[in-house]
């Protein structure tokens, strides 16, 4: 933060505040309301080797464990 004018700085400052206060506002606001929705949210890249795992288990017997430490 050395490297910035003060000019920098100050505008630096005044958005972290901004964010600041827009996360607190986020979660009293979410206190106050909240979602049947909220979690997390995964996402997988269409050429990800889980695609092809969940394929197997798909086409698998159903009723035998899968062994996710298990190295193809």
């Amino acid at each position: 933060m050395k490297d910035l004018t003060k000019e920098q700085q100050k505008e630096l400052g005044k958005l972290a505040a901004e964010i600041v206060a827009e996360a607190i506002q986020m979660k009293l606001d979410y206190e106050t309301n909240p979602t049947e929705e909220s979690g997390s949210v995964v996402m997988v890249h269409e050429n990800s080797e889980w695609l092809d795992i969940a394929q197997n288990i798909d086409e698998s017997d159903k009723d035998e464990p899968m062994n996710w430490d298990e190295e193809e």
